[in-house]
């Protein structure tokens, strides 16, 4: 199935698509393509994509949903603030509030996934930002209940499932062993 980009097979209006601050695109909650099968992301915040146009890192996305067999995608992030730059991220700082709806909401999504397939990739912006590892525990162990299958496609120098836009060509899904890489932190 080809994913094409529209805003009639964008997630929207509480069936996924999600922001909090729509009139100020402050956080994105997550964004993704309407169909079955969805292949859920976690990367590390949200950039420039919106229901209208996709960014470099949705556009990889998209690849990497069809090139595994995926009909649809669901992207999720350590945290929902909207900035192209991780530099951002460290600067504005950790909000409990906002970690804790993003946890909620989340959680409601997978709630509506059976079986869901999980591609980590979030890069080395974990280790560079304190909270990062914190957002990621939480996220864990929401997704524990779901029994996902964890994955990722390629790894950093460091152990960390590679962010989107650094990895080369359209890879398979490889396992990721979830609990050890918890221990590394």
């Amino acid at each position: 199935m080809k994913i094409e980009w529209s805003e009639k097979t964008i997630y929207m209006d509480g069936d996924f698509y999600d922001y909090a601050n729509p009139e100020h695109n402050t956080y994105r909650y997550c964004l993704g393509y309407k169909g079955q099968n969805p292949l859920v992301i976690i990367g590390l915040n949200p950039s420039t994509a919106d229901n209208s146009k996709p960014d470099p890192t949705m556009k990889r996305v998209i690849g990497f949903t069809e090139s595994n067999g995926f009909e649809s995608f669901l992207m999720i992030n350590l945290y929902p603030l909207r900035t192209p730059s991780p530099k951002v991220l460290k600067e504005k700082g950790f909000d409990e509030t906002i970690h804790s709806i993003n946890l909620k909401k989340i959680d409601s999504y997978l709630a509506k996934i059976d079986n869901p397939t999980i591609l980590l990739a979030f890069g080395t912006q974990i280790s560079k930002i304190n909270f990062l590892k914190i957002c990621f525990k939480d996220i864990a162990g929401i997704c524990k209940k779901y029994k996902p299958r964890w994955t990722y496609l390629e790894k950093t120098k460091y152990g960390h499932p590679k962010h989107p836009l650094y990895i080369s060509g359209e890879l398979k899904l490889s396992p990721f062993d979830i609990e050890s890489y918890i221990k590394t932190f």
